[in-house]
């Protein structure tokens, strides 16, 4: 028997009102749900917080804007303290975590606990919650003080990278005071560029103050290069701006990359910029240099974000930061000591421990470096051997790198 008309019409009315009902009815669902869990978290809030019986969150939210400063810029608290938790009381692995990402988590869990005592009371299961809470704002604090730190260091960065800042000036100036003004930034700008290629800063350096015109004409031809993919800016190749010299690359030497190497005047400057608020880092030490020679590579660029995008696509920070941390880890290098001692004396005032159009022959800095540290400690545990020949080889005191 077919329907008629005024029945389907009575149907489809009945489906719509059927529908709506529905919608309403998920709708009112969703927004208990959404006011469940504001209650959740304000009553969690409310435990933690307590000014009457002294209770405070500050050394948390105060350590949050230390962690990527002085212990690891990419840490990501919620996912370490899980990960470092679940390694430490039932010895069970992330197969989805490689073996240095475990290693990772752990060591930040344990530089941050220490940093914060407060955190070994909340590591119970009793306090999953109030843990979860603390863990997810101090993550969105990190995020917030990386971001506010470049953001500062990049508005002056007009008075910070020219050499001497009182008689010089970036030519040409450039604004940085909105997201439009970053175009010219980076490599669309010809110093800077200088600073952030090593590549073009030893091959072009010698036309600067020689012929302007062919300067321009060889750093537009370098640009090409780099926008198609001929040279790469990789994590691997260290910035001109991290070596000694009133121009950039001026005493860049190949055959010995470590001299020179982290004595760059803007590199004290990216760190002395940095955002205290007040507070006091940890010390200074190997991880806080790698955060501000991140920060002062960022505010030289014209990205927006700490993504890969643009020339500067081939560049990965987070490679750059861990190869510049494992250059400086090494207690026993005699160069990564001397290093320490010139941020202090340029930071503190003190100190605490006594060319062709083509890529370089060797596509990485980081290995070449390392490499030639290696070639040292061989020749100087040689000449200690020939000095002491009937001293055990492993009684050998370490010999001053030349």
């Amino acid at each position: 028997m077919n329907s008629s008309p005024s029945d389907m019409e009575d149907d489809s009315a009945l489906d719509l009102k059927h529908n709506r009902s529905s919608k309403k009815g998920t709708s009112k669902t969703l927004q208990d749900g959404k006011q469940r869990k504001l209650k959740e978290k304000k009553k969690i809030k409310e435990e933690l917080y307590d000014p009457s019986d002294g209770k405070s969150l500050d050394p948390f939210w105060n350590a949050a804007q230390w962690i990527p400063r002085d212990i690891d810029l990419y840490c990501n608290i919620t996912s370490d303290f899980r990960i470092a938790m679940i390694l430490k009381s039932i010895d069970k692995e992330d197969q989805q975590r490689s073996e240095d990402d475990k290693q990772r988590a752990v060591s930040n869990f344990d530089k941050i606990v220490d940093f914060v005592p407060e955190f070994k009371k909340m590591l119970h299961r009793k306090n999953k919650d109030k843990l979860d809470f603390i863990l997810k704002k101090m993550y969105t604090i990190m995020r917030s003080t990386r971001a506010d730190d470049s953001s500062r260091l990049r508005k002056d960065i007009p008075k910070y990278v020219p050499p001497d800042p009182s008689t010089m000036s970036l030519n040409p100036p450039i604004l940085t005071g909105s997201k439009e003004d970053r175009s010219g930034l980076g490599f669309a700008h010809p110093q800077l560029a200088l600073l952030l290629c090593l590549i073009m800063a030893t091959k072009m350096s010698k036309y600067f103050t020689l012929d302007l015109a062919l300067f321009f004409m060889v750093f537009f031809r370098t640009r090409i290069k780099l926008l198609d993919g001929r040279i790469r800016v990789t994590a691997s190749k260290l910035p001109a701006f991290m070596y000694i010299g009133f121009e950039p690359a001026e005493q860049y030497n190949p055959n010995a990359i470590h001299e020179g190497l982290l004595k760059g005047y803007y590199v004290p400057r990216a760190y002395l910029y940095r955002a205290w608020d007040g507070t006091q880092g940890l010390n200074l030490q190997d991880k806080t240099i790698s955060y501000a020679i991140i920060q002062g590579r960022h505010a030289l660029t014209s990205r927006e974000s700490w993504l890969s995008d643009g020339m500067d696509k081939h560049f990965n920070y987070k490679d750059f930061y861990d190869q510049i941390n494992t250059l400086l880890e090494d207690p026993t290098d005699p160069w990564a000591k001397d290093v320490l001692t010139f941020f202090d004396l340029n930071v503190f005032g003190y100190s605490n421990t006594g060319i062709n159009d083509n890529q370089s022959e060797s596509d990485d800095d980081i290995a070449q470096f390392m490499t030639q540290r290696a070639a040292r400690r061989t020749a100087n545990s040689n000449i200690a051997m020939v000095a002491n020949p009937a001293q055990p080889a492993g009684e050998l005191e370490a010999t001053p790198s030349i």
